[in-house]
């Protein structure tokens, strides 16, 4: 079979899909990079709401102890009870 020799129109085709291909993957592992520090952000800021609403039930619970069931308007520091 005989070796053919490509013209440098076709090289440079050639060249620019690969050096476009190579910088997709560089982008797309820039991306996954990027995504894996978000999905870390996600975690903490999860945990940090989970520990919220431990205070919150928590704290509900101490003041239905204290003051039994009702309503509170926290702009007057005011308690109804039902």
């Amino acid at each position: 079979m005989e070796i053919v020799k490509l013209e440098q129109e076709e090289i440079q085709k050639l060249s620019q899909i690969q050096e476009q291909q190579q910088n997709f993957i560089i982008e797309l592992g820039k991306l996954e990079y990027d995504i894996t520090l978000l999905e870390f952000e996600k975690e903490k800021i999860q945990e940090k709401i989970e520990q919220v609403v431990q205070k919150s039930q928590t704290l509900a619970k101490e003041l239905e102890d204290k003051y039994g069931s009702g309503t509170i308007n926290l702009e007057k520091g005011e308690f109804y009870p039902q």
